[in-house]
């Protein structure tokens, strides 16, 4: 028993892999291929290079080294940006 998982590409198959007319990414989530291999620029830290513009990261393991104060109303002061590096 086999299975065509590997084989199989939906979104190739949707027809958002590739550029379009204005040598514009179709989605620029979808990176060209589904399996490439590249180079790791960080050496296996489990970042990966932006090669696609896919807008702001939205996965959840963001840590709070830049999460922002929120006001209150009982303070006068304005928010703050708390940044612990």
């Amino acid at each position: 028993m086999g299975s065509d998982l590997l084989n199989y590409d939906v979104f190739g198959k949707a027809g958002l892999r590739g550029k379009n007319e204005q040598d514009e990414w179709i989605h620029p989530g979808i990176p060209p291929h589904k399996y490439s291999m590249m180079d790791d620029p960080f050496d296996g830290w489990g970042l990966r290079p932006h090669q696609f513009r896919s807008g702001e990261d939205t996965c959840g393991n963001k840590t709070n080294a830049y999460r922002c104060k929120q006001s209150s109303k009982t303070s006068n002061f304005p928010p703050q940006t708390i940044q612990h590096i």
